[in-house]
């Protein structure tokens, strides 16, 4: 973590230009000054990805062969496409530590997903609260899905 701290105004500072070339780990081209800090695994991004590319394979066959819950399907779908994209962008990572379009994709892919996912289970809720019992809610089951889903106009 020091390490880190001790880095980031380096970063922040640095000269972009002085780098462009890095491909791989050198004395001119230090792995401190790549985004990362860190070599980034080739066969854990990969294993993700086609973990997470099986999911998209799977949430989809499901929606099309019993054509129920469309917000959950498409929340799901949303959510592991975008992680696939963002392990995707880590695989490019891996070529090149320096590069900034596979650092941006990963970035903001991987990021934004678990909130789709996250979105998808919480439209499951009134669900499990009736599987469960509705009395075991403070909330009643109908009021889950209505704070997700804005008022009609």
């Amino acid at each position: 973590m020091d390490s880190l701290v001790a880095a980031l105004p380096v970063l922040v500072a640095r000269n972009h230009q002085q780098y462009i070339n890095c491909t791989t780990v050198s004395l001119a081209c230090p792995i401190d000054s790549s985004y990362y800090f860190y070599r980034v695994s080739l066969a854990s991004n990969v294993v993700f990805a086609v973990l997470f590319g099986i999911s998209v394979l799977a949430f989809l066959i499901t929606f099309i062969t019993t054509r129920r819950a469309l917000a959950f399907s498409v929340a799901m779908l949303s959510g592991t496409i975008l992680e696939v994209i963002g392990y995707a962008g880590r695989i490019m990572s891996w070529k090149n530590q320096w590069s900034q379009n596979g650092f941006l994709i990963q970035i903001v892919c991987l990021t934004i997903a678990p909130a789709f996912m996250a979105a998808g289970l919480y439209l499951c809720l009134r669900r499990i609260v009736y599987t469960f019992g509705p009395e075991n809610s403070r909330i009643k089951p109908e009021t889950y899905t209505r704070l997700v889903r804005s008022p009609p106009s």
